[in-house]
């Protein structure tokens, strides 16, 4: 660009200059920014870039992580076109990194923020799909731990990973924070009379609100759910609703873009799974009721659900669940009908729901 037109452009409002960023396409933003200081120095800003994301992007896609193969395979599936498979796109892990490129997996364990975090033998990665930037940093082997959880403290912008113990190494749970490098930290309590319920995919816990949240059964059988309070590292239990006692808790969902708290209990009397959503995050008396669907309305196609996970509400106010059998369907409320997805063979590890952002990630370090 000539001088003259670079002063002529200077003298633009920024107000002016960012309707004009807001509507070019990401690779044409980052080739503006190499033009000038003035809109490096606005288009970096994380005011700028939220306000981008909302404004062009915000798409919604389900993250999975397949298992077929020793080899790493990510796939995405369009939020708001489920049912069509030609929407499916397999996701590159662009990862410049001799320590990592040369193992073969890499295992999803969350997604928060527009943020996608992976494991991989001693390196935990934080990394954002849409721009390609990630962080990593070198932590003990966590190949076989069962139990992770990405949390976020909005307070201090601070992402970290918790890690349980594991039956091989009896390492006590230990939180991995991406901003003090190097620096474990192991947890004061995880109420060792609680044990994880593996039955449906206990080792990954839903994060809302910031938080990671488990289903346990302790050792008198009964269910409960644990979160990690990032304020005062500890693990602590939050009451279910209040009819628990008498279903049987199957598992946790993330509800409103991981601001709701939700679980699955089921009415072994009535044939009835229930959907109940925590109106005010930490409020008891807040559970509400809101979905009631017959079992076998959803049994009767696909076999026995023993446990069954909400992925979400989509756009069409269907409930999206992915069963043990690792298959993924669409509940009509209505109907009382269930769809199921054409994975085109993918046998699901992980399910989680993403929505692309060009927040910044996080100084390592830092």
């Amino acid at each position: 660009m000539s001088t003259l037109i670079r002063d002529s452009f200077s003298r633009v409002p920024d107000d002016v200059m960012e309707e004009i960023f807001h509507k070019l396409h990401y690779k044409e933003i980052c080739a503006s920014k190499l033009v000038c200081k003035n809109w490096n120095s606005l288009i970096s800003s994380q005011k700028f870039m939220d306000k981008y994301s909302n404004y062009h992007l915000g798409n919604h896609l389900i993250l999975l992580d397949d298992t077929n193969s020793s080899k790493t395979n990510f796939y995405t599936l369009n939020w708001y076109n489920l049912m069509d498979d030609r929407s499916i796109s397999s996701v590159t892990v662009p990862i410049d990194d001799p320590e990592i490129s040369g193992i073969n997996r890499l295992r999803l364990i969350g997604s928060y923020n527009g943020l996608v975090a992976l494991s991989c033998h001693d390196k935990l990665i934080l990394w954002n799909p849409l721009t390609g930037k990630y962080s990593s940093i070198k932590v003990c082997n966590v190949n076989f731990s069962n139990l992770f959880g990405l949390c976020y403290d909005c307070d201090d912008d601070v992402y970290s990973v918790v890690v349980n113990k594991n039956y091989y190494t009896q390492k006590p749970p230990t939180l991995y924070s991406f901003k003090d490098v190097g620096r474990e930290k192991a947890l004061k309590i995880f109420l060792s009379s609680v044990t994880i319920d593996n039955g449906f995919k206990g080792d990954v816990g839903k994060v809302i609100c910031g938080l990671p949240h488990w289903v346990v059964i302790n050792s008198d059988l009964e269910t409960k759910i644990i979160y990690f309070d990032l304020k005062t590292d500890v693990f602590r239990q939050m009451a279910p609703p209040y009819c628990c006692d008498k279903k049987n808790l199957f598992g946790l969902a993330a509800v409103d873009e991981e601001n709701r708290l939700g679980c699955v209990l089921h009415d072994v009397v009535n044939s009835r799974l229930e959907v109940w959503v925590m109106e005010m995050y930490g409020k008891v008396r807040s559970w509400k009721n809101l979905f009631t669907f017959s079992y076998q309305s959803v049994t009767r196609k696909y076999g026995y659900l023993r446990y069954i996970d909400v992925v979400g509400i989509i756009p069409s106010g269907e409930l999206l669940l992915c069963s043990e059998s690792e298959k993924l369907c669409i509940y009509d409320l209505k109907k009382g009908k269930c769809r199921k997805i054409n994975l085109r063979g993918i046998k699901l590890d992980f399910v989680a729901k993403y929505r692309s952002s060009f927040i910044l990630l996080p100084q390592v370090g830092e």
